[in-house]
């Protein structure tokens, strides 16, 4: 969710600044600034396919696990369910 907000941040500055961007209290000339979003890009990108990724793995534990669950996997499932 933040990557998200600081890339719709500094897109917003970029298109509504002038030859001086500030983001996050930092002045920046508008082509650093354009540097910036493409790393918040790549952040972003980055931390959603760490999600993605998370998401896959639980649902392969999920599948191979089968019958009566014990505690402690009950209880790893239980923390892979909130990445639905």
């Amino acid at each position: 969710m933040i990557p998200d907000t600081l890339l719709i941040y500094s897109i917003i500055q970029l298109a509504f600044g002038g030859q001086l961007v500030t983001l996050l209290t930092v002045t920046f000339a508008r082509r650093q600034a354009a540097l910036v979003a493409v790393l918040f890009a790549l952040i972003d990108l980055s931390v959603t396919g760490i999600r993605y990724n998370d998401r896959l793995a639980g649902k392969r534990l999920i599948s191979q696990l089968s019958g009566r669950l014990t505690t402690p996997e009950a209880e790893l499932i239980k923390q892979f369910e909130r990445f639905k």
